[in-house]
Parts: structure tokens; sequence; C-alpha cells
């Protein structure tokens, strides 16, 4: 209802300034010039500009006093604010809310503006219903609106409302249902929070308690109590100022009206079974261009199912199919209808009703999860969001700037999350799957995909890996190759790990020596027999013995391993540099220290690109 912003230790005038105003070169005459700006020939100077000099003017600024600029940037500054959604009056001012009042002050003096027809004052309007309050100062602001009943801190606000649910559930010997977004929602709406607890009929406890919670918290912003983590009939509601038997019954009768509706929803959809509103799906265009839902269904069956067989374990892999072609068939239910948040969780709720398996049932809810723990749900979820991107991208609908509207960042972050962190059979390859998802199209330029695709995972990739890595380590592992994401967060974290070691950073430098002495150079054959130097062959005798070892570490994915194996070649490159010219005349000598030192990148190469870091 009300927005304030408190400025401290303002100057009263700003700082008076200096412009250098410049005109021709000093060389030139400076009439004209002096004419253009009202002033004397002897009020000019010469300084110096770009190697040369010129005739400058030296025009001081008043410094304005602080309540003269304020009133300038105040409106300014209210109008910019931006919000979601904003309303529109007058002629195009937009805002929030229509403005009813505005109060400015610089200490005790008012800041005179207006903005469409409001002027300021020094009252702020208080509870509805309650006389205007006068501000006096900004000091006195939150207190003055404290005396007349106004909570004005919303961290305050928010503390103070958390403390008062949970004290009135421990009156009936409960505990709130706290949702982070509902209390700052509800901590918002109110300025002297009033906590009010109603009840509604046990017979509703019967409906499932997903569907409960979503009546009381998405539909009237009300708090749900449990007993022992089970639900109850009681509820907590914040009023704003008042509390009476009167308002407790409109609430509660608000809700049972809701509950009613879910409760027939809920008797009326389990009359038919899932396969039937599955079928239904064939109604619903998905996407222009892109079919029906029931298109999309049947080619997440197929490519779900066909994952399933290298990722999952026999006893998983029968449920997939039937998991896949019911994941999206709870959309056609009255229930998610008019609860569009319990899609997957209702799908859940039915199937356990027609008593299906359990492993079905929880991947029907859990697909649309980030990052689902059934290993059922991760497949199907991989192939659903695969699906969506490879549409999507096929049709030119790639994501620029802030927008994206089809949520397909948010798609390819869950791919990302399931194929790096998920425990699959075997690894998942980025353009393996991509290449597969394709297959369900027709008339799909794969090639065209791929290369529109693959860098927006690659960047998705990126985004994961941020939340746990720098971005030096994570461009030095993609760069090396991001089609196994599994395998770049583990190669991220063996970097990572190796960065605390001492030898890092020497061997660092040593892997850039070996980068920048091949740079223009040609790669050709390795020939043992033309190692002349003691250096050069000890180098290659550890080389090759410490390919072998890599070649097995990285098998094992044992990068912690990998990184020590490389770090004991430094001592040895940093003597063939000491010992050896590279650069040497003769030619088949120098390509093969070249090819040489190729091959010692080519080993570092397999893990991380140093030289990003």
């Amino acid at each position: 209802r009300r927005l304030a912003l408190i400025l401290c230790q303002i100057r009263e005038r700003e700082e008076g300034k200096e412009e250098e105003i410049f005109g021709p070169p000093a060389t030139a005459s400076p009439d004209g010039f002096a004419k253009k700006y009202f002033c004397l020939p002897k009020d000019l100077l010469t300084r110096e500009k770009k190697g040369g000099k010129y005739w400058c003017l030296i025009k001081k600024k008043e410094a304005k006093p602080a309540d003269v600029i304020a009133q300038k940037v105040l409106p300014q500054l209210i109008s910019s604010i931006s919000f979601p959604k904003s309303m529109r009056w007058k002629q195009d001012f937009t805002f929030a809310r229509p403005i009813r009042w505005l109060v400015a002050l610089l200490g005790d003096k008012l800041i005179p503006f207006e903005i469409e027809g409001v002027r300021t004052q020094r009252e702020s309007l208080g509870l509805r219903g309650r006389p205007p309050i006068f501000i006096t100062s900004p000091t006195s602001y939150l207190s003055a609106l404290r005396e007349n009943g106004i909570m004005a801190d919303q961290k305050e606000r928010k503390e103070y409302i958390l403390s008062e649910l949970k004290d009135s559930a421990k009156e009936i010997g409960a505990e709130p249902l706290l949702y982070e977004g509902l209390l700052d929602e509800v901590a918002n709406m109110v300025e002297d929070p009033k906590i009010i607890m109603g009840r509604f009929s046990k017979r509703y406890l019967k409906i499932p308690k997903d569907v409960i919670v979503a009546s009381m918290v998405s539909h009237q912003r009300y708090f749900p109590l449990l007993k022992d983590d089970e639900l109850t009939e009681y509820f907590l509601a914040v009023g704003n100022s008042k509390k009476s038997p009167l308002i407790r019954k409109g609430l509660e009768r608000v809700l049972s009206a809701r509950l009613a509706d879910a409760d027939f929803f809920f008797k009326e959809d389990t009359k038919i079974p899932l396969e039937h509103f599955a079928s239904k799906l064939k109604d619903v265009v998905w996407q222009e261009g892109l079919g029906t839902l029931h298109e999309k269904t049947m080619r997440v069956v197929r490519l779900a199912t066909s994952l399933s067989l290298r990722l999952l374990e026999p006893k998983d892999i029968r449920y997939v199919e039937r998991a896949a072609y019911l994941a999206k068939a709870d959309l056609m239910t009255q229930m998610v209808s008019e609860f569009p948040k319990l899609q997957g969780i209702m799908g859940y709720h039915y199937a356990k009703c027609e008593g299906i398996e359990e492993e079905i049932a929880l991947a029907i809810r859990e697909h649309y999860e980030p990052l689902p723990n059934s290993p059922i749900a991760k497949v199907v979820n991989l192939a659903d969001r695969i699906d969506t991107l490879v549409g999507y991208f096929a049709l030119g609908y790639i994501p620029k700037g802030s927008e994206d509207p089809q949520g397909l960042r948010r798609a390819g972050n869950s791919v990302i999350q399931i194929i790096g962190e998920a425990d699959f059979k075997t690894r998942v390859l980025l353009f393996s799957i991509i290449s597969e998802a394709c297959k369900g199209y027709e008339r799909t330029n794969e090639e065209k995909i791929m290369e529109t695709l693959l860098p927006f995972l690659r960047q998705r990739l990126f985004f994961v890996l941020s939340s746990s890595f720098g971005r030096g380590v994570i461009e030095a592992v993609l760069s090396v190759n991001f089609a196994d994401p599994k395998d770049c967060r583990e190669r991220a974290s063996a970097l990572s790990n190796f960065m605390k070691e001492e030898e890092f950073s020497d061997l660092t430098i040593s892997i850039k020596r070996v980068m920048n002495i091949l740079k223009g150079a040609e790669r050709v054959g390795f020939d043992e027999s033309l190692l002349l130097e003691p250096a050069e062959k000890e180098l290659y005798c550890l080389l090759t013995k410490t390919e072998l070892d890599l070649q097995s570490a990285c098998r094992r994915k044992g990068y912690d391993e990998a990184f020590l194996l490389l770090s004991k070649l430094r001592p040895s490159i940093d003597k063939f540099f000491d010992e050896i010219l590279v650069q040497t005349d003769e030619q088949k000598i120098r390509e093969n220290r070249q090819a040489l030192l190729f091959r010692i990148l080519s080993l570092f190469l397999k893990l991380a690109d140093f030289s990003v870091m």
C-alpha cells in the first residue's frame, strides 16, 4: 500500500563543477568562439588536447541546493519504477496502483512537486477509516506510523507474522505449514497484521493433502496447520488491523466453497481412468508446427523407452513406457484445469486410486521436477525436455536476451542436471541424445539443430556448474569437451581440488610455455630415434609412462589422480626447456621436438585447457 525511501547523509548542496568547452585551435582567432558563448576573448584559456593547443572556456556550474535537485529528480525516479504488472491512468503514466498521496521531505522541509494531479504533502494516509498521519521529518516517519498502528518495516512485519503464526498454532498443539513465497506475499498485503484461526469440515480431509494445501495457499493465502505431520482441519489467515467472529466465518465460508469444488472435481476425475484422459490429449495442440500433446507424448514414450534400455536397471525398465504415456494425462482432468500447479501431482493421486504401480505413479508426479529422485522419472523427464528443446529449436525458437517464453532455459538446465547428476548405468552424451530425439520429428534438419542446440546446452552447462565452481575452472573444462555433462562436473571438481595444491601454479606456467612455443607450428609424426639430448629422452620416457597411467585413470574417472600424474611431468618439462633448444635450425630435429611437445599438450587437453584460466 505504501513505498518509502529514506536517504541518509544528504549534502545541503551539490558540489560546484567546472566544465571545459573547447573551441578552435590556438592558432586561430578566438573571437567567434567567445561570441558564441557570450564571453570576452580575454576570458578564454589555451589547453592541451589530442597533442595540440586549443582555445578553452572554463564554465562554472552553479551548485544547486539539495531540495531543488530533489524536486526534479524524485518525479523521474517514481516514474522509472517498473512492475511485473502495471496500471495506466491519466495520459501515459503507469504504476502498480494509482498513487493516492505523496510525502517528500528534506529534513523538516517539504519538497514540492506533482505527479498526475497528486501534490506532495506532509500527511501520509493511515489505516482505512483512520485519520491521516502528520509526518514532521523523515526521522519520525517509522515512529509516527507505528503510533498509528502501522508496522511499516517489511522485515519487522514478516518476522512478527511468522512469530504470531507459530504462537497461534501452538494453541491447538499444531505448527503452520510455511511457504517462503506465501509469507512474503502476505507480509506485503497487510500493515497491521492480525492472525485469525479458522476451521473447515473434517470430511474434506479425505481429499488429497496436496489439493487442500493448494486451495488454501494458492487461492486464499491461508496457512495450513499440521499435527504430527498430518494435515488438520484448522488454518491460519493474516488479516489487516481487524479480527472478529464475522471475519473468521467469512474466511471459513470461502475456503469451504473451494474445498467443496475440489471434492467434486476429485470424485468426478476418479470415475475416469488415466488412460482415457491420455487419449484426450489428441484434442490439444501442444505447439503450432509440432503437433498435439498426444503426438508429443508418443515421441516421449519412444525416446524414454529407448533411453531406459541403456540407462536403467532391468527392474525399472518395464515401468518406463507406461509412465511416459500417462505423464501428461492429468492435464485433461477437472482438478488440474482448476489448479494448474497440481499437474503431475494429481496424476500421482489418480494413478494410486486406480491401483497403478507406485513406481509409475511416482514417475508421473516427479517428472516435472528439475531433478527427480525416481530413476524412471529422470528418464521420462530427460526424454520430455530434450523433445521440447529439439522441437522448439527446429522452429527457430531460440532464447535471446532475457526473453524465454517457452521456458527453454529451464528445460536445458534440467537436461544438464539429470545427465550430470543421475547414477545411470552408462553415460549420456549431449549430441547422442539430441540425434535420437530428432528421429521423433519428420523433416527436421539434424545438422542445423546441432549447430544451435549444442552451444545452447553448453551455456546451460556453464550456468549449472557456476553454482559450484569458478568461471576459470568451468571454461578450462568445457573448452576441452562438454559432450558429457557428468564428466565435466567430475573434471571441474578434480581441477578445483588440484588448484589448492602447491604444484598447480608451477604446472600452469610450464604448460603455457608449451602452448606458446607451439603457436603457429604444424604437427608432424614423432620419431623416437631423433631424440639426441638426455633431457628430451628423459621427458619422452616419463611421457610414455604417464600416457598409459593417465589413460587408465581417465577410464576409471579418477581425475584427482590424473591431475597429480600431470604434475609429475613438470620437473622434466622445465628441464627440457632449460637444456634444449626447440627452435633449432635443423628442421627434422625442430619438428620432432615440437611433436614431443604436442603429445604433452594432448595429454593436458584430455582434462582441461589451462590457457583459458
